[in-house]
């Protein structure tokens, strides 16, 4: 069954209704999917169109005397707007089929995504050594992912910063990602999350209400602990023991 995304009385993406600029056409689910459909066709056409610009400038000038251009930092930020534009998806579109997964690997995943976009930030990773199987885990690699690019960029790229992801298996699964550093600002709604809300200009705001989004589907419960001094930590608590859907 396809997964849509729903959102709680007065938690659109767009915000309230008094917050949004043409009030007279409030967007349903449907029409938020739509419209994610028609900027995801057009953020990969755009995208599409820059890789090859690059390429064919790439093999005339790169390398070459007098060359200044930082290639890399062109190649990434195309990447990140691929990556944004398959998050939306994530957060409005039909969820990916569900594909089972080794607790092992789900925590590997997660970890290695997070070494590869935060190298100089610490991270702990604490619980049993379980090989237990569960039947949705890339979307739990999903939820870890977010939870931790959320934490590790509160916690500072500087050096300074630690994360700590713990889990549990009895009675039910439970992951507990954790971060130094700075909380969420109490202008950021995460009871529940609300996309596109973020102090921060080159954050997005999508990864709470992405994991908020597949808590739902799953019939998980997200607890945030933003009260916290100088830290912040989520609990993402599954419905069962094997992290199946109610």
């Amino acid at each position: 069954m396809k997964q849509h995304a729903t959102f709680p009385a007065n938690t659109s993406p767009l915000g309230a209704a008094d917050d949004l600029v043409c009030p007279q056409y409030p967007l349903s689910d449907i029409d938020l999917v739509r419209l994610n459909q028609i900027i995801r066709h057009r953020i990969r056409n755009v995208c599409g169109g820059c890789q090859m610009i690059l390429d064919v400038l790439g093999s005339h000038l790169r390398g070459r005397e007098g060359d200044t251009i930082e290639w890399d930092a062109l190649y990434a930020e195309v990447d990140n707007v691929q990556q944004f534009s398959q998050r939306l998806d994530l957060l409005i579109a039909p969820l990916p089929p569900a594909q089972p997964m080794l607790l092992s690997e789900i925590l590997a995943a997660a970890r290695d995504a997070f070494v590869q976009r935060f190298p100089f930030c610490s991270l702990e990773m604490n619980g049993p050594d379980e090989q237990m199987e569960l039947p949705t885990g890339n979307w739990l690699v999903i939820m870890l992912r977010e939870l931790l690019a959320n934490a590790g960029h509160a916690a500072g790229t500087d050096g300074g910063g630690a994360v700590e992801v713990a889990w549990a298996v009895e009675p039910d699964l439970q992951f507990v990602v954790a971060n130094n550093g700075a909380s969420f600002p109490a202008e950021v709604p995460v009871d529940p999350p609300i996309p596109f809300r973020s102090t921060a200009p080159s954050y997005d705001g999508l990864g709470l209400a992405i994991v908020h989004r597949l808590c739902l589907a799953l019939g998980m419960e997200m607890t945030v602990r933003s009260d916290l001094p100088d830290m912040a930590a989520i609990m993402i608590t599954c419905g069962t023991r094997r992290g199946e859907s109610k």
